[in-house]
C-alpha cells in the first residue's frame, strides 16, 4: 500500500488491514504490544457495557459492613436497571464460576474487593490502582478503605483485547432518565467514591476524584 507517499508492506492473505499513523509515519496495526488507547479500548468506564460483557460478583462478603451494604445495593440495582432500561437479563456469574472462554470473549465487570473476588486480586497488580487492606491509591489520590471504593476501567491483564471494570454500573442513573441527552457517561476512566454519602438517583456515592488515563493508560 502506498499512503501519503509512503510504501507499507502488508500480508496479501488478510481480508482487513488496519493502519495507524504515529510518530509521523504509517504502519500496520494488529494490536499494541504496549498498552495504548485504541478504538474500542479507550474508556471511559461506561464503554465496558457497549460490547459483550459479564458481571462477576464476589464469592464471599467483606468484613467492612458499610462497603458490603453498598455492594449489595449497587449489584441489585444494576440487575433491576438492566432489566428496566435495557430490557434484558443481566449476564452474570460468581467469581468461582468464571470460565476461560468468558475471559477471552467478554469484558469483565468485577465487583467486590481483592479479598472477596479473586479476579480483582489477579488483575489489580497490573493496573495503576493500589488497593491495600487499609488504603486505596491512584495517582496523587490516597484514601482509606473504610469509607471509600474505587471504580476503574482498564485493558484486562488476562486478555488485553477486552476490558476489566471495577465496581460500577453505567454511570448515568435514574435522575438522568428524563431525557436521553443526559444518558451519557458521567465519570472518566477511574473514580474514587466516598460511600458515607448513600447512593442516590445521580451518583453511587460522593465523587472524591475522577479523571482519564493518558493515551498509554497511565495516570496523568
Amino acid at each position: 500500500i502506498i499512503l501519503d507517499g509512503q510504501t507499507i508492506t502488508i500480508q496479501a492473505n488478510k481480508k482487513v488491514i488496519h493502519l495507524i499513523h504515529r510518530l509521523s509515519k504509517w504502519e500496520t496495526f494488529s494490536g499494541s504490544t504496549n498498552l495504548e488507547k485504541v478504538p474500542q479500548l479507550q474508556g471511559p468506564m461506561d464503554d465496558a457495557y457497549m460490547s459483550k460483557f459479564i458481571v462477576v460478583t464476589p464469592d464471599t462478603k467483606t468484613k467492612n459492613t458499610k462497603l458490603q451494604q453498598w455492594l449489595d445495593f449497587e449489584i441489585e440495582r444494576l440487575r433491576k436497571r438492566w432489566k428496566a432500561l435495557y430490557r434484558g437479563t443481566l449476564p452474570e456469574c460468581k467469581a468461582s464460576e468464571l470460565t476461560q472462554e468468558q475471559i477471552e470473549s467478554s469484558n469483565l465487570i468485577l465487583w467486590g474487593t481483592p479479598e472477596t473476588n479473586k479476579w480483582i486480586s489477579k488483575t489489580i497488580e497490573n493496573t495503576p490502582l493500589k488497593w491495600a487492606t487499609d488504603k486505596i491509591k491512584i495517582g496523587s489520590h490516597e484514601v482509606t478503605t473504610k469509607h471509600h471504593v474505587p471504580n476503574l476501567i482498564y485493558p484486562n491483564p488476562l486478555n488485553q483485547a477486552k476490558y476489566i471494570l471495577y465496581n460500577t454500573a453505567p454511570t448515568f442513573r435514574e435522575g438522568h432518565d428524563r431525557t436521553n441527552s443526559l444518558q451519557n457517561p458521567k465519570l472518566g476512566d477511574w473514580a474514587i467514591l466516598d460511600i458515607r454519602q448513600n447512593p442516590d438517583q445521580y451518583s453511587a456515592g460522593k465523587v472524591v476524584a475522577t479523571d482519564f488515563f493518558d493515551e498509554f493508560w497511565k495516570t496523568k
